[in-house]
Parts: C-alpha cells; structure tokens; sequence
C-alpha cells in the first residue's frame, strides 16, 4: 500500500488499522525510517487520531517478520510514475516524494511560499484544527516578514501574470457579476436569487462580466 504523503499525513483511522491485527496470517510490514516517531506536542497537524496512528504503525515497524502466509506492506512518501510489462503489468516504477514543508507551513527550499489545510498536514482534522493550522501559518508569515526585503511589483502587471497563467481567473468584479447575474435570475419569481449550481456556469458568467467592463 502506497501513501504519496508521510505516515502522518495518511487517511484512514486507528481502528481501521487495528483491523488488521485481528486477520489471522497477515502480518504488516512498516519500514521503521518512515515513521516519525514523538514529534512537537504543540503541532496541531498531530492530532490524538494521528498519533495513534503513528503509534501503531510504529509498533508494526519495531516488530518486523520475516515471513508470513498474507503480507502488507506500509510504503510512504511514493507515487507511481510508470508501468511496465508485456501485455500485463509486471513492474511498477515508484519515486521517492519529498515533504517540503516545514512545521509551521513554509515551504522549504522556497522563496516566500507557504502552504496551510490538507496541502500542508495531508487530509485529516476538523474546522477547530484548520483554524490551529491556519493560524500557525499566519504567525510564521508574519514572522518571516521582519526579515523580508520589499519587492517592487505593478499591481497591473500582477494582475496580467495570473490572467495569462489563468485566463478564465474569477476576480472579485467577476464575483459582484455572478451577484447580480444571480439576484436577477430571482426577481420574475420574487425570490432574493436563484443559485447557478455549476462552476462552468459561474465562471461563464464571471469572464463574461469582466469583458463588459
């Protein structure tokens, strides 16, 4: 079983993997190197949940077999790249994925770029916890900014990048059409609105506005 992301960062829950204790003849394979062991208790990524996990999987690393009838094997940090074979698939490359970020949410080897919610801590928590991480990140932003050296930039030519890195770009005139676009979509039947349901639809109408203005 593959995960792209750390053991920390995986899905699926502690009892869930307590599960698979009760197969008779499986043994689950965990390579002690991926797992963390301990770690910040003040880091809000590491909830009670993904501790347990870590504990468990931990466990499994310490008390490797070294043969079994039914085997998993736990291989973190990887990501299919190719499959190769001859009418069957009978080899798969993997790469090695790298977490770059930090606990705090910069990304690491980056140059003013941080990283907040499941991109950061992968896919687990509640609102309470994206709040936790959200803050961190805006503490170390503001943090790494007394250090920051001021960059020059024309709002216009910041505006022209991200409308040709993303051409149909909702801007927040964009959001006042889909507004009125959808305030007036409710008025014959005397309704505040009538929502359009479809992001085709929103940003058609969005894209529209912004080339009426």
């Amino acid at each position: 079983m593959l995960g792209r992301r750390g053991a920390a960062q995986v899905a699926f829950s502690t009892s869930e993997l307590r599960e698979l204790q009760t197969i008779e003849g499986l043994v689950v394979d965990v390579d002690a190197a991926e797992v963390p062991v301990g770690g910040n208790p003040d880091d809000p990524t590491l909830t009670a949940a993904v501790r347990r996990n870590l504990d468990l999987l931990h466990g499994w690393a310490q008390d490797r077999a070294t043969s079994a009838v039914r085997q998993i094997a736990f291989r973190f940090h990887r990501s299919p790249v190719e499959i190769r074979g001859e009418g069957r698939v009978e080899e798969i490359v993997l790469a090695v994925n790298e977490l770059r970020t930090d606990a705090e949410g910069r990304v690491e080897g980056r140059d003013r770029e941080y990283v907040v919610g499941w991109i950061k801590r992968g896919p687990t928590g509640i609102i309470g916890v994206n709040k936790q991480d959200a803050n961190q990140t805006v503490r170390r932003v503001l943090s790494d900014l007394a250090g920051m050296r001021a960059r020059p930039a024309d709002p216009d030519d910041v505006v022209a990048w991200l409308q040709q890195r993303q051409p149909r770009m909702v801007t927040t005139t964009g959001w006042e059409t889909i507004d009125d676009h959808e305030s007036g979509l409710g008025l014959p039947a005397g309704r505040p609105r009538v929502k359009l349901v479809s992001t085709e639809d929103l940003v058609d109408v969005a894209v529209a506005g912004r080339a009426a203005t």
